[in-house]
């Protein structure tokens, strides 16, 4: 991965909300994110998204959360980085990246 992909990335304001809004985080963690994502360009939610995430919400069971990430991705043609390919797999469109994988070495 290139030193600007460690330091500057995209999230879906979904992603936002729900990186931070994790419980386990202790003062001391929370502190470190909010400095981490700091280097993230935070995508809004949009009627072009909402449009994307009805459809697929439409085509596959997919929950409303996964739903507005992946549309974000499909709307900015951007990849996908999860390590939760399951519930992504079946989006026409979406192309996802899992750096934990073991075909990504």
């Amino acid at each position: 991965m290139s030193a600007s992909k460690k330091t500057s990335f995209n999230l879906s304001i979904i992603t936002k909300i729900e990186y931070f809004g994790f419980e386990k985080f202790s003062r001391d963690n929370f502190s470190q994110e909010l400095q981490f994502i700091e280097n993230a360009t935070i995508i809004p939610l949009t009627d072009e998204i909402a449009d994307i995430a009805i459809d697929l919400r439409r085509k596959s069971r997919v929950k409303l959360p996964d739903a507005v990430i992946a549309a974000t991705c499909v709307c900015h043609d951007f990849i996908l980085i999860t390590r939760n390919e399951k519930d992504f797999r079946d989006i026409s469109g979406l192309d996802i990246y899992n750096p934990f994988s073991a075909t990504h070495g």
